[in-house]
């Protein structure tokens, strides 16, 4: 696995998230709150060698955007976790979740619920990678999702992943960011 390609994809894909939603956002926000009350969030992975979390906050009038992001290897695999608040976060996610699923033979994709849970699942079977995404506090404002992308890996190895990470926490301790 070539992890300078795997580390550029990442950073180019946390500045083109933290774009759509400078772009987008309307007021609204939870109050701000360092991205360092998120990093605990990212736990360590047994077996897996981590990054230190990284995050960062982004302020301009009428809006605000924390987030948090952590990178683990191990073996052919690679694991980023990141949580995000912000007030397009969830945005896709609107209105009552369907349980979908799409499989063909290039990929996979999931719409459903996962321990009580909105959970949208994508994997590319051919490259053997693919993103879960946890909406941890749908709504207006307030905003909030997990989100675990993985390569070397199949999409049930990912999940079991995504689950070692505690939602209910994290939800908890962004709705007491409001």
């Amino acid at each position: 696995m070539d992890h300078v390609r795997a580390k550029e994809k990442h950073v180019v894909w946390c500045a083109a998230v933290a774009l759509f939603i400078a772009m987008f956002c309307h007021p609204g926000m939870i109050r701000a709150e360092s991205y360092k009350v998120l990093t605990p969030f990212l736990i360590d992975l047994e077996g897996w060698k981590a990054e230190e979390p990284e995050g960062m906050q982004m302020e301009q009038p009428g809006f605000r955007m924390i987030n948090a992001v952590r990178s683990y290897s191990k073996d052919d695999g690679e694991v980023t976790a990141m949580i995000l608040i912000g007030n397009t976060a969830a945005s896709g996610f609107a209105g009552e979740i369907a349980k979908m699923s799409v499989d063909s033979d290039r990929g996979k994709m999931e719409l459903k619920e996962i321990d009580g849970f909105q959970a949208y699942l994508l994997y590319d079977k051919k490259e053997n990678s693919g993103n879960i995404t946890i909406i941890l506090c749908p709504g207006e404002s307030g905003q909030a999702i997990f989100t675990l992308s993985f390569e070397g890996m199949d999409h049930e190895e990912g999940l079991k992943i995504a689950k070692s990470f505690d939602w209910k926490s994290m939800k908890k301790k962004i709705e007491s960011m409001k």
